[in-house]
């Protein structure tokens, strides 16, 4: 459709879109409600002086989970457009973005073309096509601060694309955040070594960025939990972070294997429950069954493979004792996929019905009022219906389906 002519740009709707007062009541209300600590204070005022001395800066803030990364961008964020800055924000995934007011996927904010797993080209280089795009351009040359979250996870030539097509970030500050400990750059296909060389850290420009950390979990002060199990938390916790920093030394557990070329260690987890029996595991994940909504919500099996997720989906969805509906898919493809009629010809409906791949649902998919799944695509981001969302199905027609988020009071169809 035609843009209208009267329509603003994007430079002019983000212009107006935020008041300086509200902003720093904003900054104010976080503050309040969650005081920095020492870590925290001392990368806000360096951020802060960075923007007053209108300096380039890429910052990289290394912070485990729970340490306040993202509460510590808001408050950054809120100060300068509290100061008539313009400001943006992106993360890796959508669902990540959700987390913040206006952050889009990096994709969507750099707008990189989304590419299937089989169009793409072996060794094609990722490019930035935002200056096929005037007003983006235009709003990000105008844009004073960018934070950049789940950094890690992005790969290397994402962020050397846009460095490139953004005048080196002139006259910017960019804060990138997340943790090395967590999912690293996904290379379909690839070995240990194409994904070290897709991480950032592998990239000329990672000795540009001023790292900067946060090491203290922030969580523990703010859940309701008695002595005994914030000390098992914090233990744990000091496992996984020693293990991540190669300082493994526990007497509770033991490192079994080690393989020298690849540098993969496996350790063994002492003092933790385990069965060898799913009936026993079932039964102490979900003693309750479907009765008890809380406790669905907060625990979940994880299954190396697809496979093992279908079989312990179909025993926990047994638990659900509602009716179950089945849907199936479409037994054709539409005009918009083949436009010629040449899939038609060589696809049989029984072919069609037979596909079994992860990007897409199964031909036939069985699901019950009560049940707890999770969106695989990102369907309306500012709703929150982003890939990776967990919700509770609430009513099944046969075109539409109504869900409530897991952990929002919201309701979808």
């Amino acid at each position: 459709m035609p843009t209208p002519k009267k329509d603003k740009t994007e430079l002019q709707r983000e212009l107006i879109r935020y008041d300086p007062t509200a902003e720093k009541q904003r900054l104010n209300y976080l503050n309040s409600e969650t005081p920095n600590k020492v870590e925290q204070k001392q990368i806000f005022e360096y951020t802060m002086n960075a923007i007053n001395e209108n300096k380039s800066e890429v910052i990289f803030i290394q912070g485990v989970g729970g340490s306040g990364k993202t509460t510590l961008a808001k408050k950054i964020i809120a100060a300068a457009r509290a100061k008539g800055l313009l400001c943006a924000g992106c993360a890796s995934t959508a669902l990540a973005a959700t987390n913040y007011e206006n952050f889009d996927t990096a994709h969507g904010l750099f707008k990189f073309p989304v590419v299937e797993e089989d169009d793409k080209e072996t060794n094609e280089e990722i490019k930035c096509r935002v200056k096929e795009y005037p007003e983006r351009l235009e709003l990000l040359q105008h844009i004073k601060l960018i934070v950049w979250d789940e950094f890690p996870s992005n790969h290397r030539e994402v962020f050397e694309s846009v460095y490139k097509s953004l005048d080196y970030f002139k006259n910017k500050i960019i804060i990138c955040m997340g943790d090395f400990r967590q999912i690293a750059p996904v290379v379909p296909g690839g070995n240990r070594d194409d994904i070290v060389n897709a991480s950032i850290k592998a990239s000329p420009h990672w000795t540009r960025f001023t790292k900067l950390f946060l090491t203290k979990k922030m969580l523990l002060d703010q859940q309701n939990m008695n002595p005994r199990e914030i000390e098992e938390q914090k233990r744990y916790g000091e496992l996984i972070l020693a293990i991540g920093e190669e300082l493994y030394d526990n007497q509770d557990a033991d490192m079994l294997s080690e393989n020298k070329e690849s540098g993969e260690q496996t350790y063994r987890i002492g003092n933790i429950t385990h069965f060898t029996n799913q009936n026993d595991a079932l039964n102490f994940i979900y003693p309750h069954g479907f009765s008890c909504c809380e406790e669905m919500k907060t625990k979940a099996i994880l299954a190396s493979t697809n496979t093992e997720v279908d079989l312990w989906n179909e025993e926990i969805q047994n638990l659900n004792l509602n009716n179950i509906h089945t849907l199936y898919s479409s037994d054709s493809l539409s005009e918009v996929d083949d436009q010629k009629g040449i899939f038609k010809k060589m696809l049989t409906e029984e072919i069609l019905n037979a596909f079994n791949n992860h990007t897409s649902p199964p031909h036939k998919l069985n699901l019950k009022i009560g049940d707890i799944c999770i969106i695989l695509r990102n369907i309306a981001k500012r709703e929150g219906l982003t890939n990776n969302t967990r919700v509770r199905i609430l009513k099944i027609q046969q075109y539409c389906i109504s869900v409530k988020f897991i952990s929002k009071f919201k309701f979808i169809t």
